[in-house]
């Protein structure tokens, strides 16, 4: 049986997020550290997954920032999202039975 699928890759939905790269370097830290990679062209997870694991970096980068006394204030993203604007934006760039690429 052979099955089709579509994907995006991570860096899209990144830059679909406006996310900095040091905001998408934290994201794939902390976000997505349960994921195990191979020596694969494609690691591909659920878009409901990735998404979870977008949430918890992004979450988990606020707190880092607030957490950083002292550290210049440029590290602050332009955009500081709640967790229902992030999800809106994001299931406005990924369909509902898409998949997400992590090798990118």
């Amino acid at each position: 049986m052979q099955k089709t699928v579509t994907f995006l890759d991570l860096s899209e939905v990144y830059a679909h997020l406006g996310f900095t790269d040091e905001m998408a370097e934290h994201v794939d830290r902390v976000g997505f550290d349960r994921v195990s990679f191979g020596d694969a062209d494609l690691t591909l997870v659920g878009n409901n997954f990735a998404l979870d694991c977008i949430v918890e970096g992004v979450l988990n980068y606020y707190d880092s920032l607030q957490d950083s006394e002292g550290e210049p204030s440029r590290n602050i993203p332009d955009k500081i999202w709640t967790e229902d604007e992030l999800e809106s934006s994001y299931w406005q760039l990924v369909g509902q039975y898409d998949y997400i690429n992590l090798e990118n």
